[in-house]
């Protein structure tokens, strides 16, 4: 097999709309080559058990492209808010030559869409309370169906070097799938 090859091209800007507002954003182009693949080779049906030989090559091209949106709100000297978003979409192309069956199912491995809102507050000095709602496309490839999680945090600073904090995460979902597992009957 040969070494894959990227050519990526990426485009941002990042700016502050006023002092307490910060808004960043980015598009990004990829196009790859010789993308590895799994040829099947031979088969052999006899003597049992059913024998495939297979080779990685490098029998697919693909491309990658998106945009990521990021902005900082400094709402008050104590409160900030930071909401993201991001797109992605992947298309992937054998070439004719190739034989792998699955090798483009990759393209539906990522979540198209994803967004995240999150408040990070300064109570006092010594405490802070953070929450964080986060949204994920579903990935087909992985069998896993969008999700909505919501976490908070409660920070304390007894002292300047010394930080505990009690957090919980999915307060509102106790379990979701982010991928497949590969084993039946075992969530991930």
């Amino acid at each position: 097999t040969q070494s894959e090859e990227l050519l990526a091209y990426e485009l941002g800007y990042r700016f502050n709309l006023t002092s307490q507002f910060l808004l960043d954003t980015t598009v990004f182009y990829n196009d790859y080559d010789k993308l590895r693949t799994n040829e099947l080779i031979e088969v052999k049906p006899f003597p049992p058990p059913l024998t495939l030989t297979t080779q990685i090559d490098n029998q697919m091209v693909g491309e990658v492209y998106g945009l990521e949106l990021a902005t900082h709100w400094q709402a008050t000297p104590t409160w900030k808010w930071i909401a993201t978003y991001s797109y992605l979409d992947t298309q992937l192309h054998l070439k004719s030559t190739s034989n792998d069956t699955k090798a483009e199912l990759l393209e539906t491995n990522s979540p198209h869409h994803q967004a995240s809102l999150r408040s990070l507050l300064t109570w006092t000095p010594t405490l802070e309370f953070d929450t964080a709602l986060y949204y994920v496309d579903n990935v087909p490839n992985q069998q896993a169906a969008h999700y909505t999680r919501f976490d908070a945090r409660l920070g304390w600073h007894p002292q300047s070097a010394l930080e505990l904090s009690a957090g919980v995460r999915n307060l509102f979902d106790h379990q979701h799938r982010e991928f497949d597992s590969g084993k039946k009957g075992t969530p991930a």
